[in-house]
């Protein structure tokens, strides 16, 4: 059974534990695990932290998280590297499989994470937005090239038409 935390002076902020969880989220660790620490706050606390912008903590706080973004990428070819070094096992056992399929559930977790972490950098998903001249809006023109025999023709039915109108 899990023990309860104490209440009180670990929500409170100081610069000693904002360094230490910016650290250590900046190092890859998750803000739920770090904030597990009896001397830490919860992680609620720490996100009123960041909405409150304390001292400067929501800057601080996006540089950690991109940095960790950039670790657990890291991770990610450590853990390929590693499927492929386990790959190899007794024949027939299973047991290569099993630390592969192991692997691969870590390398799509971290994916997917990173994913919604950092998606200009690690989604699958590219947005493209088109801009006018200096980033305004598209203009767009048309334009139309006219044979004589086209104004001709255009010329003839404004001429009926405006024939018709007057008779009426």
């Amino acid at each position: 059974m899990e023990k309860k935390r104490k209440r009180g002076g670990q929500t409170v902020y100081t610069e000693e534990k904002a360094d230490e969880i910016l650290t250590r989220l900046a190092e890859g660790e998750s803000l739920r695990s770090i904030c597990r620490d009896d001397h830490l706050p919860a992680a609620s606390s720490v996100l009123g932290w960041v909405m409150d912008d304390r001292e400067g903590f929501k800057e601080q706080y996006a540089r950690a998280r991109k940095i960790q973004g950039d670790v657990l990428f890291d991770k990610l070819i450590e853990l390929s590297q590693k499927a492929f070094q386990n790959a190899t096992g007794a024949p027939g056992t299973g047991e290569a499989s099993a630390k592969v399929q192991a692997i691969r559930l870590e390398v799509d977790a971290l994916k997917w994470s990173l994913s919604k972490l950092h998606p200009e950098r690690y989604s699958d998903f590219r947005r493209n937005e088109l801009t006018g001249k200096a980033g305004g809006p598209i203009k767009q023109e048309a334009s139309f090239l006219l044979t004589k025999e086209d104004e001709e023709k255009i010329r003839q039915i404004a001429d009926t038409r405006n024939k018709i109108k007057d008779e009426s």
